[in-house]
């Protein structure tokens, strides 16, 4: 942990010790004592023979399905929209100026006593208005990791000042024995060199530039520093910049120089790389997104952002909830005994994404898939001799602008281009990979049958999966092998007769691609041998095999 981190949690410990109290006072009994709910649950400690700690949240006592297990008021949360409002009070003059009154931020209980200082909160909006926009979106680059971490840096260069150091006391990296999460652009270059699967690493690299980019250059120009990022220009010049961030940067402009105005929001904290990437990887492993409530926001919850992951979903025994004032609970979903560890599940995440964002993987992961750049070119390529055009028996126009439409494509040589001007790639699986809703009942769909075609090739009446109703039913988690949108693509390309057009224009990708979605037989007979043709092509460009692998 760097070294700013270490002195200001030193100073928070002398002021508790002064005080006659522990450092850092036990997470229970801080959120409890700020007006949250802790209902038989605690925080363990775990030492294993390798000398490693952990922490799991466990059952003090038996709990039945439904109950309350812990719930934590939006003050006491670190989140976005806590800092919008904050700032909106100082655009309207509302609320108090500087920091809380002294002693105000000792009472317990209270919003007032727990919120940001109006006008420290805009120099963090400002902050992060100058940071790395997405240069597919305009948006912010990684938009609530850079939010986020900035926030948790503000709490912390507050030391005693902040409400919320007791609960930053007790996050990896500042509570005794337990270490940053090793997110995978925390990784040391030679360690990435190591991994053999080219979209991972393509993405890890595109996270590291960006953190070389923020933690040494912008952050000190922004905030005051002249420290400047060592070694951009060599890894761009040697190819280790990729995709939309190096494309973002491009584009940054005069608005990444600009300064913000007023003083830093971190007082005198040294904000570098290191400090930075400490921030930004608990946000990125401990924050997860709201959808209700009339600000969409992420957020970090205390003691809740304790539970592990385990999947499938059906594994966890805990959920959460949000309630609409933007408290967060926690239930249990299930019978828990006594002693029990209380775990989640945070998504269906596959390997890639749980070590880009929360540093560890699972074995098995009944989420796991295998990625790849799907483009238009790609497609041209596999249904080569199968497709529409009757003269080279590749895609035909409207195929090509079909799939363009419904992929989100650029349609390539003679198509007006996908959907809003279309992507070059898109990245799809071809592996097992679990949604979590699927359509609960399907009918068939009459489509005129023409002969010699491939709807007059299944008994002259094509089915295509349509769901009953206005959309897709939820039947639970469902295993689809393939990406629909690989398959979709695929079976637009193979038709050949444009009679299927009419009736698949009106449909989404998830209907074409749908598994059970068969055109007509000899059709997906060939589709599937393309299929296994590109797996066999994508897995071969691994350097090694399963079989070496695990003799290692």
């Amino acid at each position: 942990m760097a070294a700013a981190a270490s002195s200001s949690e030193g100073r928070a410990s002398s002021s508790a010790s002064a005080a006659g109290g522990s450092w850092p006072p036990p997470l229970e009994q801080w959120l409890v004592a700020h007006g949250g709910v802790v209902n038989g649950v605690e925080l363990r400690q775990v030492l294993y023979p390798s000398g490693a700690r952990d922490r799991l949240l466990v059952a003090s006592r038996d709990h039945a399905p439904g109950d309350l297990l812990i719930s934590v008021p939006a003050p006491l949360q670190l989140r976005y929209d806590n800092i919008e409002v904050a700032a909106e009070a100082a655009a309207d003059g509302s609320g108090f100026e500087g920091a809380c009154p002294k002693g105000q931020e000792e009472e317990a209980g209270g919003s007032a006593s727990l919120s940001i200082p109006p006008a420290e909160a805009a120099a963090l909006l400002r902050l992060f208005d100058q940071m790395p926009r997405g240069s597919d979106t305009g948006a912010p680059a990684w938009q609530f990791k850079q939010v986020i971490a900035l926030t948790i840096l503000y709490h912390l260069s507050r030391g005693a000042a902040s409400p919320l150091l007791p609960y930053l006391a007790h996050l990896p990296g500042l509570a005794p024995g337990v270490p940053t999460p090793r997110v995978a652009m925390l990784m040391y270059d030679n360690a990435v060199d190591e991994l053999q699967y080219g979209t991972l690493v393509q993405d890890i690299r595109n996270q590291k530039y960006w953190l070389r980019h923020v933690g040494c250059h912008l952050l000190p120009q922004l905030t005051g520093g002249q420290q400047e990022a060592e070694g951009e220009g060599v890894a761009a010049s040697q190819g280790v910049v990729e995709g939309p961030m190096a494309q973002g940067r491009a584009q940054e402009g005069p608005r990444a120089a600009a300064t913000t105005s007023g003083p830093s929001p971190f007082g005198g904290l040294a904000v570098d790389e290191e400090l930075f990437g400490w921030a930004v990887a608990v946000a990125m492993s401990r924050c997860f997104g709201l959808s209700r409530g009339p600000r969409p926001t992420h957020t970090c919850v205390p003691l809740v952002d304790m539970a592990n992951h385990v999947a499938p979903r059906e594994a966890s025994n805990a959920e959460i909830r949000g309630g609409r004032d933007g408290q967060v609970a926690m239930y249990a979903k299930k019978q828990i005994r006594a002693g029990d560890e209380i775990s989640l599940t945070y998504g269906t995440h596959d390997n890639h994404n749980l070590l880009l964002s929360y540093g560890f993987t699972l074995q098995p992961n009944p989420y796991d898939g295998f990625y790849f750049d799907l483009n238009m070119e790609t497609i041209e390529s596999l249904v080569e001799g199968q497709g529409g055009d009757p003269d080279t028996g590749g895609l035909a126009g409207w195929q090509r602008e079909l799939i363009a439409h419904k992929l989100g494509l650029a349609a390539g040589a003679g198509g007006r281009g996908g959907a809003d001007g279309g992507a070059e790639s898109i990245r799809v699986y071809l592996s097992g990979v679990a949604a979590e809703a699927a359509p609960k009942a399907a009918v068939a769909a009459e489509a005129p049958a023409v002969a010699g075609s491939a709807a007059a090739a299944l008994d002259d009446t094509p089915a295509v999966a349509t769901p009953t109703g206005s959309g897709p039913v939820a039947a639970g988690p469902v295993r689809q092998p393939v990406d629909p949108r690989l398959l979709a693509a695929l079976r637009i390309g193979t038709l050949q007769d444009r009679a299927w057009e009419k009736l698949l224009v009106g449909r989404s990708v998830e209907q074409i691609g749908a598994w059970s979605s068969l055109l007509a037989r000899q059709q997906e007979i060939s589709i599937m041998q393309l299929l296994a043709a590109l797996a066999s092509a994508l897995y071969s460009s691994f350097p090694t095999t399963i079989q070496q692998v695990g003799d290692w």
